[in-house]
């Protein structure tokens, strides 16, 4: 069963109800990491939701650019204490960083696992993933 994890910093239901979508057919297994829970409205299957621990802001309250780099150093120090983040990721075969403080997690994640599909995009990820299932 291919495995989905979606990172977000912040949760846009709208946002996650999209990426979750393009992996809405029961082979997927679908996780979410972000700082607070977030309960899926009509989707089916139910996606698994991971709390990052530690104390964290839900919103960037400056949009300065090094405002940006700090929220987004502290979400991969969030992410990379948490366990079962880093247990979903290892086992992760597609990994989307779906928001732009998430984007420097993804962009480590990616320099940690070749192998893995990692995308700022749902849609290019699910796209890469179907052209490598269809090259297999």
């Amino acid at each position: 069963m291919p495995r989905v994890v979606i990172i977000a910093a912040e949760v846009d239901d709208d946002a996650l109800s999209n990426a979750c979508g393009h992996f809405a057919e029961p082979q997927f297994s679908v996780t979410i990491v972000a700082p607070k829970a977030w309960r899926a409205r009509g989707l089916s299957p139910v996606p698994t939701t991971i709390v990052l621990s530690g104390v964290g802001r839900d919103h960037l309250s400056d949009q300065r650019p090094h405002a940006l780099a700090s929220e987004s150093w502290k979400l991969w120090l969030r992410f990379r204490d948490d366990p079962a983040a880093k247990g979903a990721v290892e086992q992760a075969d597609v990994i989307i960083a779906l928001d732009e403080t998430a984007i420097y997690t993804g962009w480590r994640l990616a320099k940690r696992l070749p192998t893995c599909i990692v995308s700022t995009s749902a849609a290019t990820a699910r796209g890469e993933f179907d052209a490598h299932a269809g090259a297999a």
